[in-house]
């Protein structure tokens, strides 16, 4: 009778141990196929309840950092559109003639070296986690970015009907 009481008894605290752990696993295995597993109950020992507070506070990270992802990929993904519908827009200026070739021409290298300095700086991002990233800081005109920026933009704006106007310093430094 005895064995069998210390079976059952047995039986009823590794259930009660065991189901924790249980909830535990099978909610990673949800968060590693990307669904997010919501909060596991902190129940059990002191231990076990630690274990699922900690992996409820990781969960909650997690999601946090997909979310600074899906935000970072469609700020760059807008920042690299820029100057491609610039590009796209001198080049077919060029093609049929509205554009002047000398014009066209600069405007479109200007957006291939900005495609270019986007490109780099997301290298660079890349690079950080690797500790190779590197900073240096460098004086910018932020008149020639003004006047840069409403170049880019006087062929939309002019289909609007729509006159763009600068009142700049020079060397707005």
């Amino acid at each position: 009778i005895g064995v069998v009481l210390a079976a059952a008894v047995s039986l009823l605290f590794a259930r009660r141990i065991a189901r924790p752990l249980r909830r535990v696993v099978e909610a990673t295995e949800r968060l590693a196929t990307g669904v997010h597993p919501g909060a596991v109950p902190a129940e059990g020992a002191a231990e076990l309840a630690s274990l699922a507070e900690s992996f409820n506070n990781m969960a909650t990270e997690l999601e946090h950092a997909r979310d600074a992802e899906r935000a970072f990929l469609l700020s760059v993904s807008h920042e690299l559109k820029t100057p491609l519908t610039a590009v796209i827009g001198y080049a077919e200026g060029l093609s049929d003639g509205t554009i002047d070739v000398e014009s066209g021409a600069a405007t479109i290298a200007k957006e291939a070296a900005r495609l270019d300095r986007l490109v780099r700086d997301l290298l660079d991002l890349a690079r950080m986690n690797r500790h190779e990233f590197e900073v240096r800081s460098e004086r910018v005109d932020l008149a020639d970015v003004a006047l840069e920026c409403a170049a880019r933009h006087q062929g939309a704006a002019a289909s609007y009907a729509i006159e763009l106007a600068l009142d700049v310093e020079e060397d707005a430094l």
